[in-house]
C-alpha cells in the first residue's frame, strides 16, 4: 500500500476509533458513577493520536519513530476537521425531524439531566418527560453510542443545536475509504483483457480519474443520509458505517484473492470487527445488518477461500461479542433481563411499535411485497401506498420531499427508475462479458477456459452481494420507509460500478445518463428540503427570541418532542409542563411548530398557553 494511501485509509477509520473511544469511555465513565462531560471527547482524542500513531509504526517500519507521531497528525487533523464542520454546519440549523425531537432528544436531555443507565436501566421514573409521552420504553432498550457523544457535546458546546454530529461528520471518512477502494479495487470486475481501453478498468487516466470522483460523489451523496446530516436521526449514519464495511470486505476478499495475508490485510481484519460493533451500538437494525451482511460474508469466504473462513468467522464473532457485551451490556444484555428479548421492541410478538411505518393497503402483505410495492408508489405522506409509473413524479411528492423521515420511498421520486436502469446496465456488461467468452472459447483462444471460470466466479460474487442486501431490506414490513433500509443506495451504485466496465457504447451511455438522473433526483430532494430547513430554523430562532424576551410565563405541552426543553432553559423561557392533552392550547400560538412533519402533534411551541 503506498504512503499516500496509508494516509487516507488511516484518515477514514480515525473517525471509527474515535467513535468507539467515545462509547467505551463513557462506559467507564458510567461504571464509576460520574456523568458524561466534554472530557471524554479530550480522552477519546488522545486516544485515537495514540492508536493511530501505533498503527502507523506497524504499516511504515522504515520511517523514525519522531517522524510516525508527526504523520499521525494528519488523521488526527482530519478527525478534527470533520468534527468542526459538523458542529458549524449543525449550529446553523434546528432538528425539524419526529424521531430527533422525539426519542433521540429526550434520550440526550435525560443524560444531560444525569441519568446514568448502568445503574438507573430503566429511565421510567427518573422525570416526568418520558413517562408521559410513553418514551422510556426507547430510551431503555435502544442502543446509546450517538446519545453519549451528543450529551458529551452538549457539555462542551452548552448549545443543543450541535448535539447533531454523526451524520456530518462521518461523511468526509466514508468518501475517503469508498474512493480508496474503487481507485485500487476495480480490476475485480474486469475479466482479463476483455474490457476495452475506454472501460473504468483500463480507461484513460482523465476518464478513469472523473469516474471514480462521480462513483465516490453517489455512494456519498445518499439522500436520505444527506437530508439527516442535520437531525439527530441515526439511519443516515448506518448508511455511512455500511459504506465502509462493504469496503473493508472487498479489500479482504482482494488480499484472499492474491493471498497477501500481511499487516494490512490483519489490520483490516481488526477495523471489520471494530465497525461491526460500533454499527451494532448505534441502532438496534444495525446489530441485525451486522449479522446479516457479517455472516453473509463469511459464506462467501467459505465458498472461495476456505483457508481463511475461520479468521473471517472469529473476526465477525469477535465483534458481535464486543457489540453486545462490553459495548452494549446495556442494552442487548439488559434487554434480556428486563424484556427476554435483546433486540426489543424492534422484533418482538408483544409489541408492534413500528406497524405506523407501514401503507394501510400493504399491512396484509408479505415482507417481499411490501419493498416492491412501495418501491413503485408514490413518496407522499399519505397513509396508503399509491402505485405510481417510474420516471412519473406527481405534485404531492414535492412536498414530502422537505421531510428528513419520509414514511414510503423515500429515496427520491426518480429512483424507481434509476433503479431500473442501474440493473440494466450492470445485466449488459454480465451479457457482455457471457458472449466474448463464448468467442474466444469457440475460437480456442489461449486462456479461453480461465476467463470462463473468472467470468463464473464474477456471475456468482455479483448475484450473492445482490441476494445479501434484498435480505436485508426484506426482513421486516420497515422496508416501507426506505430511510430505514437507506443501504439500498448503496445496492444502485453498485449496479453502476459494475455497469461502467461494460465496453459496448451503448452500455456506458446509460450509465452516465442514470448518473445524470440520479444527481437530478439528489438535487430537487436536497434543494427543497434544506431550503424548508433553513427558512423553518430562521423562522424558530426569532420565535425564540420573541419568547425569550417577553418576559411571560408559559404552559406548554411538548407532544412527543419533550427533549427540546433544553432548548428553552438556553433561552431562558419560564414554562411550565402541560401534560394534559388538549392540542388547541391556544389558537394566538398555534403556528408555532418546530415538527413540520407530523401536524397530529402539538410539538415544542404549537400548544403555548399564557
Amino acid at each position: 500500500m503506498p504512503f499516500k494511501n496509508k494516509i487516507i485509509y488511516l484518515s477514514a477509520f480515525s473517525f471509527i476509533w474515535y467513535i468507539a473511544f467515545v462509547h467505551l469511555l463513557s462506559n467507564i465513565v458510567l461504571v464509576s458513577k460520574f456523568v458524561i462531560s466534554q472530557w471524554i471527547i479530550y480522552g477519546a482524542v488522545a486516544l485515537t493520536y495514540l492508536i493511530i500513531t501505533y498503527l502507523l509504526y506497524l504499516l511504515l517500519p522504515k520511517i523514525k519513530k519522531w517522524q510516525i507521531f508527526l504523520i499521525a497528525l494528519i488523521p488526527l487533523g482530519c478527525l478534527i476537521i470533520t468534527s468542526a464542520y459538523s458542529i458549524g454546519l449543525n449550529h446553523q440549523l434546528y432538528d425539524v425531524s419526529f424521531d430527533g425531537q422525539a426519542y433521540h432528544g429526550e434520550a440526550i436531555a435525560t443524560l444531560v439531566e444525569g441519568w446514568n443507565p448502568v445503574y438507573q436501566i430503566s429511565s421510567k421514573g427518573f422525570n416526568e418527560y418520558a413517562d408521559s409521552s410513553k418514551q422510556f420504553v426507547f430510551l431503555d432498550a435502544y442502543p446509546k453510542m450517538t446519545w453519549y457523544h451528543s450529551t458529551a457535546i452538549y457539555d462542551l458546546t452548552k448549545n443543543y443545536r450541535d448535539i447533531k454530529f454523526f451524520d456530518t461528520a462521518i461523511i468526509i471518512p466514508a468518501g475517503l475509504l469508498t474512493y480508496y477502494v474503487i481507485s485500487r479495487f476495480n480490476n475485480l470486475f474486469s475479466i482479463n483483457q476483455l474490457a476495452d481501453k475506454k472501460s473504468l478498468s483500463k480507461g484513460s487516466s482523465r476518464y478513469h480519474k472523473f469516474t471514480k470522483i462521480a462513483l465516490t460523489a453517489l455512494v456519498v451523496l445518499n439522500p436520505i443520509a444527506i437530508n439527516q446530516a442535520t437531525t439527530s436521526s441515526v439511519d443516515g449514519l448506518i448508511y455511512y458505517l455500511l459504506v465502509m464495511m462493504f469496503g473493508l470486505a472487498v479489500m479482504i476478499v482482494n488480499h484472499c484473492r492474491l493471498k497477501q495475508y500481511d499487516i494490512e490485510f490483519k489490520l483490516n481484519l481488526v477495523h471489520f470487527a471494530l465497525l461491526i460493533t460500533v454499527i451494532s451500538n448505534v441502532k438496534t437494525a444495525g446489530l441485525i445488518y451486522s449479522i446479516i451482511f457479517g455472516f453473509g460474508f463469511s459464506l462467501y469466504i467459505l465458498l472461495t477461500h476456505l483457508n481463511k473462513f475461520k479468521t473471517i468467522l472469529l473476526t465477525i464473532g469477535s465483534g458481535l461479542l464486543l457489540a453486545v457485551t462490553l459495548f452494549g451490556y446495556n442494552p442487548y444484555i439488559t434487554n434480556i433481563f428486563s424484556f427476554n428479548n435483546p433486540i426489543y421492541p424492534v422484533f418482538d410478538s408483544k409489541t408492534d411499535y413500528f406497524s405506523v411505518n407501514t401503507p394501510i393497503n400493504l399491512r396484509d402483505k408479505n415482507n417481499v411485497e411490501v419493498f416492491f410495492y412501495t418501491l413503485f408508489s408514490n413518496n407522499d405522506d399519505t397513509e396508503y401506498s399509491n402505485f405510481k409509473l417510474p420516471f412519473i413524479i406527481n405534485g404531492s411528492e414535492f412536498s414530502e420531499f422537505k421531510s428528513p423521515q419520509p414514511k414510503k420511498a423515500g429515496l427520491g421520486a426518480l429512483f424507481s427508475g434509476i433503479l431500473i436502469l442501474s440493473f440494466i446496465s450492470a445485466f449488459s456488461y454480465i451479457i457482455q462479458l457471457y458472449l466474448d467468452i463464448t468467442r474466444r472459447t469457440q475460437a480456442k483462444v489461449a486462456d479461453s477456459n480461465k476467463d470462463k471460470f473468472k467470468y463464473l466466479s464474477f456471475v456468482v460474487s455479483y448475484l450473492f452481494v445482490c441476494a445479501m442486501f434484498v435480505g436485508s431490506f426484506i426482513i421486516s414490513k420497515n422496508s416501507s420507509s426506505f430511510r430505514l433500509i437507506p443501504h439500498l443506495w448503496l445496492l444502485f451504485v453498485i449496479q453502476l460500478w459494475v455497469g461502467l466496465n461494460n465496453r459496448q457504447l451503448w452500455s456506458r451511455y446509460l450509465t452516465w445518463v442514470t448518473i445524470v438522473l440520479a444527481v437530478v433526483n439528489i438535487g430537487m430532494m436536497n434543494v427543497i428540503y434544506f431550503s424548508n430547513q433553513v427558512q423553518i430554523s430562521n423562522d424558530y430562532s426569532q420565535k425564540l427570541k420573541d419568547i425569550s424576551t417577553s418576559g411571560d410565563y408559559y404552559k406548554i405541552y411538548f407532544g412527543y418532542s419533550t427533549g427540546t426543553r433544553i432548548i428553552l432553559k438556553e433561552n431562558n423561557v419560564q414554562y411550565e409542563y402541560l401534560r394534559a392533552r388538549d392540542r388547541d392550547c391556544n389558537f394566538t400560538f398555534k403556528d408555532y411548530t418546530i415538527n413540520q412533519n407530523n401536524e397530529t402533534l402539538i410539538c415544542l411551541n404549537n400548544g403555548f398557553d399564557k
